[in-house]
């Protein structure tokens, strides 16, 4: 990142802006008020808590610091932002398991309403089901992580800032659901066993190395958008794909230690 920072990717204009969408804000927002209002400390516990916080301030500065601005113009910088919603933000948060406090939070009314424009919508309880298969929630995070990566739709998200923020939602979205296959409680990870746990962290390593491998050792940019940026924009992406290969690395081992030590269980 160093290397970045010298090819002055970060400036001094970039230190000092902040986005602070109004829409952002008021999502963030809304979402701390409904989950303190609905948070019970028998039923939720303060641990809960405090990842529930912690994924959501992460994700707020992942999107509203000078990181989001450096990212228009570093792949690398744009990188360590998806590191942070899809490494820290996404896992604290399927960690927390926030849906009862979140529902009990919005109250019975809004509650209800939800349920219905969900129904309204087609999302019948048969086809959510769907979603609770750990293998699908896997791959509907593949197809989302390495949709974006695609030239097309990755050019597309830096050059406007609408695409860009889809890219978040479907980021966070896509993680919250392989992640609660990991790390969340029964209902919430689909009542994968801890067998399917351990696979679906393997996979998910599997994925994102292959990845990151490619971006390292590619031999040209793949993102004609940055060509114009400043710094040398092949050591930008080689740099990118460190920054996606070691800290998630590092994540996604320790969590399969931890996944495997709960499949083995404690000693007798």
């Amino acid at each position: 990142m160093l290397t970045v920072l010298a090819h002055g990717t970060f400036g001094h204009r970039a230190l000092d802006d902040w986005s602070f969408d109004p829409i952002t804000m008021l999502v963030a927002t809304a979402l701390i008020v409904s989950y303190v209002n609905g948070w019970h400390p028998r039923r939720d516990g303060t641990r809960r808590a405090m990842a529930f916080g912690g994924g959501v301030v992460t994700g707020l500065v992942a999107v509203v610091s000078p990181i989001h601005v450096a990212a228009e113009e570093s792949l690398s910088w744009h990188m360590a932002q998806h590191v942070m919603l899809i490494g820290v933000c996404a896992p604290l948060i399927a960690l927390a398991a926030p849906a009862a406090a979140l529902q009990r939070g919005l109250g019975r009314r809004i509650a209800g309403l939800t349920r219905r424009a969900r129904r309204r919508s087609g999302m019948s309880a048969d086809r959510m089901r769907r979603f609770r298969s750990p293998l699908a929630r896997w791959l509907v995070f593949v197809v989302v992580f390495w949709g974006w990566h695609t030239t097309r739709l990755y050019t597309a998200a830096v050059r406007h800032e609408t695409v860009h923020a889809l890219e978040h939602v479907t980021f966070v979205a896509a993680a919250l659901l392989v992640w609660s296959t990991v790390l969340g409680p029964s209902r919430a990870a689909g009542n994968a066993d801890p067998i399917m746990r351990v696979l679906v962290v393997f996979l998910l390593g599997l994925q994102g190395v292959l990845l990151s491998v490619l971006m390292v050792f590619s031999r040209q940019p793949w993102y004609p958008v940055y060509e114009s940026g400043p710094g040398d924009p092949l050591a930008d992406q080689h740099l990118a794909g460190a920054l996606m290969w070691i800290p998630l690395g590092v994540l996604y081992a320790a969590t399969g230690i931890w996944a495997v030590m709960a499949l083995i269980g404690p000693d007798d």
